[in-house]
């Protein structure tokens, strides 16, 4: 189970491309933040806001809704099912045999 902290950003002054703001940020692919901007009196809008690696752009996706008559509607996919594409990135990694 993934544990960490998670962050909602209520953010008053979006930008229209959505990132501006969010590059000078160190944002990791497992980051949990999630911004809420106001799309009227009723309705506000959450997106998950993160990098596939450093120096990567940012990314932003929706994930949810919430406004007055139906309440917080979120994306049914997890957070890996969402971030699955990694855009050509590769990992490094290593393995160490622990067999007796």
């Amino acid at each position: 189970m993934r544990r960490g902290n998670i962050w909602f950003i209520l953010d008053n002054n979006h930008e229209t491309d959505g990132v501006t703001h969010w590059k000078s940020l160190d944002l990791k692919f497992d980051s949990q933040i999630y911004t809420l901007q106001a799309l009227n009196d009723s309705a506000i809008s959450i997106e998950e806001v993160y990098r596939i690696a450093d120096g990567w752009p940012v990314k932003v996706n929706p994930v949810g809704l919430w406004n007055r008559e139906t309440g917080l509607i979120w994306t049914e996919s997890n957070i890996w099912e969402r971030r699955r594409n990694l855009e050509g990135h590769s990992f490094l990694c290593a393995t160490e045999d622990v067999s007796v």
